[in-house]
Order: C-alpha cells, then sequence, then structure tokens
C-alpha cells in the first residue's frame, strides 16, 4: 500500500504538468527576418484552447507584430531568443487601438494596448 501512494504521488505531477507549444511547431523562423507574431500567437491560441500550457521560444530573433496574451499562458523564452519589435508596413503591422472615451484627456500611449508589442487583457495566472 505504502509503494502504491508514493508511485501515485509520483505520477500525479506528470499528469498535471501543462502542455508546451514550442513556436517553431507552428511555423516560427526566429531569423530576425521573417515576422513570427503569428506562429507565436497559433501557438498560444492553441495553449488558450487547451486550459493554458507554456509558449515556448527556443534561442533565435523573432521579429514580431503584436503578440496576444491569453489566460493560463507562460511565455518562456529560453537564453539567446528575443523579441524584436518589425517596422510596419503599409499590408500588416501591429494590431489596432482600440476605441477609448478618454482620448481627449490622455496622451495615447496611456489609453491604448492593442497597438503594442506584447498585450493582453483582463488576464488570468
Amino acid at each position: 500500500m505504502k509503494k502504491l501512494i508514493i508511485i501515485t504521488l509520483c505520477i500525479i505531477p506528470l499528469i498535471l504538468q501543462a502542455k508546451v507549444y514550442n513556436v517553431k511547431d507552428y511555423g516560427a523562423k526566429a531569423d530576425g527576418i521573417n515576422i513570427d507574431s503569428q506562429s507565436i500567437n497559433s501557438a498560444i491560441e492553441d495553449a488558450a484552447k487547451n486550459g493554458g500550457g507554456t509558449v515556448y521560444m527556443p534561442s533565435g530573433d523573432y521579429s514580431c507584430y503584436s503578440i496576444r496574451l491569453a489566460s493560463h499562458i507562460n511565455l518562456y523564452l529560453e537564453q539567446g531568443a528575443r523579441i524584436i519589435a518589425a517596422f510596419p508596413t503599409e499590408e500588416q503591422g501591429f494590431d489596432n487601438a482600440e476605441n477609448n472615451e478618454h482620448n481627449k484627456f490622455q496622451d495615447f500611449g496611456h489609453s491604448h494596448w492593442k497597438n503594442s508589442l506584447i498585450w493582453g487583457i483582463n488576464l488570468k495566472i
């Protein structure tokens, strides 16, 4: 009986361990040239749909527009991984800023979040 309890206690953490979503499995190149934000966002969306997990970014240079965080997600950058804000073009760029009733009273950057490099609203740990 004692062995069964010990084995069970050893197995439970393995079962409860959150899944890891490698952004390279979603097409990220991490070459500093190609835009990787869509691959990163796809990994985040999959993790969120499955209750959360770790979005893993191996070392490399990730040129990105907006990265949209979700609840119960850990964004893990391996040593040597860098997220680099890409320059917007005519066709693509950061997310559009949300409407805000305080625009006439505040600086734009104080009232808008969605046009940022990394953003999330009402997230839960």
